[in-house]
């Protein structure tokens, strides 16, 4: 059993805590990937698919910061963080199940923007990660987590997004391998929601805050205290060198609409550069805890920027 807030943790807990993020990268490759190509079979037009995928942006705008501000105050005894966790996993789950099922456009566009919410609720997810893994190891485990989102990232554009397509037959039953994309996140993220549920015990630590009402004053109080600012701009700056942040999901269009390449062939060409980063997460990881991090971040901030201007 796992236990937050502990000032001393083996690794085999650093590696349980960010085992989720894994199965968030699969999950984050079939919602931004293989639902585009899913939405693809109602609308084509390109303004209508990008209007269509920045739904949940207006979402997240409201429920992820109010989720966030709820969870820094409440109690029960599953722990605060927990309880919007699972049921957040439980919804999304849920929802991948039903998206490949969905016979028209509309229902197709409830299911998803269902889901959203449902991922929103799911913001606490990363305090959590932060009161299981101490401060002096948060830097290998962010190294460890990225090499992880790495990796589930090439197995579903090495190997599931190729299958988008494929039809398969079992005693006589067609098999979707969309179906199956969905439904294997799903399953996945059920998974996470048990090893989450059974496996980390959070600590009550009397937070002054528990209890504090939700009102537009203490809302808009916590998320503009001065202290934070330093770290709005960090979150801006790593947002505006996001890949995302380029041309949204027609960059995926890019691969299969402009320059011809089959899913499976834009699959191999992401992994390729999986492998890479690989190595290079693999070794930064090591090294994580013994460098200035400010320094590190802006030396690789520079290089992302680089990297993003010579792709485009």
């Amino acid at each position: 059993m796992i236990i937050t807030c502990k000032k001393e943790v083996p690794f085999r807990w650093i590696a349980f805590a960010i085992l989720p993020w894994a199965s968030f990268s699969f999950n984050y490759g079939v919602v931004g990937v293989a639902f585009l190509f899913s939405l693809k079979k109602f609308i084509e037009n390109p303004a209508g698919l990008t209007f269509i995928l920045s739904l949940p942006s207006f979402i997240s705008l409201v429920l992820g910061p109010v989720t966030s501000f709820l969870s820094d105050r409440i109690w029960t005894r599953f722990g605060r963080r927990k309880p919007f966790i699972i049921t957040s996993l439980t919804g999304i789950a849920s929802c991948m199940m039903l998206m490949p099922l969905m016979p028209n456009f509309w229902t197709l566009l409830a299911v998803f923007l269902l889901l959203n919410v449902f991922t929103d609720l799911n913001a606490p997810m990363e305090p959590l990660k932060q009161e299981i893994i101490p401060p002096h190891e948060r830097g290998r485990a962010t190294g460890a987590m990225s090499w992880c989102n790495n990796l589930a990232t090439m197995t579903f554009y090495f190997i599931a997004l190729g299958r988008f397509d494929d039809v398969r037959y079992m005693a006589g039953m067609p098999i979707f391998g969309e179906t199956v994309i969905y439904w294997s996140a799903g399953l996945l993220l059920a998974v996470m929601v048990a090893l989450i549920m059974l496996g980390i015990k959070e600590i009550d630590q009397k937070s002054a805050l528990v209890g504090q009402r939700l009102s537009l004053g203490n809302f808009f109080g916590g998320l503009l205290d001065r202290e934070l600012w330093p770290v709005y701009l960090l979150v801006v700056g790593s947002a505006c060198l996001n890949f995302y942040a380029g041309l949204g999901p027609l960059s995926n269009l890019l691969y299969t609409d402009q320059w011809g390449y089959t899913k499976q062939d834009m699959g191999i060409n992401v992994a390729i550069g999986g492998v890479i980063n690989l190595f290079i997460i693999g070794f930064l990881t090591v090294i994580a805890d013994r460098l200035n991090r400010m320094r590190a971040y802006q030396t690789l901030i520079c290089l992302s920027l680089a990297g993003n201007a010579m792709y485009y």
